[in-house]
């Protein structure tokens, strides 16, 4: 009975580590690369106006962080737990721009670049 008891201790103490523990470098660019894919196609794809604005791109890839970060109190995507390493990725994959920045994005794709005339 003793050794059951302490068996689950050990389990439950090994489950905890791998859900507290933190992330891996592999993780990590798990996250990065779900935001960049996101953004990339919030922006409307590599080619678009607004992906070739540095200032916009930028703006974009930061909200979907700060978005990830203020779900988990976390200032790091590296500081997430490894237990929700998967709902984070869904999180950034939801994520939606404030409006304003909605619009300006749909401004600037809508403009015709002097090379394309």
């Amino acid at each position: 009975e003793g050794q059951k008891q302490e068996l689950q201790h050990i389990k439950s103490d090994v489950k905890d580590l791998r859900e507290n523990a933190p992330l891996f470098a592999v993780e990590c660019d798990e996250i990065s690369n779900a935001v960049k894919r996101h953004g990339v196609a919030l922006l409307g794809g590599k080619q678009s106006n607004a992906y070739q604005h540095a200032g916009i791109r930028g703006k974009v890839y930061r909200d979907i962080y700060n978005q990830l970060y203020r779900e988990f109190g976390v200032t790091s995507h590296k500081a997430i737990k490894r237990g929700h390493l998967e709902l984070a990725t869904k999180i950034v994959g939801e994520c939606t721009l404030p409006i304003v920045l909605s619009e300006t994005i749909n401004v600037v794709n809508s403009q015709i670049k002097f090379s394309e005339m």
